[in-house]
């Protein structure tokens, strides 16, 4: 009996050495990366509410629409998606809290702090958002992989979340639409 409880105290401190392990230089790759909502143009957002740190789920998608390679592109597209997800779907702001642009860079969409009222953003992601950190890629990803820059910066910015407590360090993305 003691030879089991052995066996299952050595599990569980094996389990928790299996958490994903945070790359500490990601923190400067992503804050290079990073473009501010000012520096893409972003309007002011109509109403937010607090996320609650560290989040528990990492919502990883695609926006749908055409891709970019420069800031400017870039730019152009978060522009035009802030417009329509204000305007035509009702929300309050932007949908995603960042969004990695074909030129490698990450673009602050709601940012760390802030999520969007269910009840006037939509359905969306009904019950996550409170909960939640959305990262879309620019681009429409259904049929092909996004370019490895891309996938490069989303890492940079989950393992930058994790080490500054803002997503749960044993938290994996969850992907939809890939």
């Amino acid at each position: 009996m003691a030879d089991e409880e052995t066996k299952v105290e050595e599990q569980t401190e094996e389990k928790k050495e299996e958490a994903p392990a945070v790359d500490k230089s990601a923190t400067a790759a992503a804050l290079q990366r990073m473009v501010t909502r000012d520096a893409w143009g972003a309007a002011a957002s109509l109403e937010m509410e607090t996320l609650v740190t560290p989040v528990s789920n990492i919502i990883c998608t695609y926006t749908g629409t055409g891709t970019c390679s420069t800031q400017e592109e870039c730019s152009q597209i978060l522009k035009d998606l802030q417009q329509n997800h204000m305007q035509e779907q009702k929300m309050t702001d932007i949908l995603y809290n960042f969004v990695i642009g074909g030129d490698g860079k990450i673009y602050e969409g709601r940012g760390w702090t802030t999520y969007a009222p269910p009840a006037l953003k939509g359905k969306r992601y009904s019950g996550l958002d409170k909960k939640s950190i959305n990262v879309a890629m620019i681009g429409d990803y259904k049929d092909t992989d996004p370019p490895e820059n891309m996938h490069m910066a989303r890492k940079d910015l989950i393992d930058y979340a994790k080490e500054q407590n803002y997503i749960d360090p044993s938290t994996a993305a969850m992907w939809h639409g890939f």
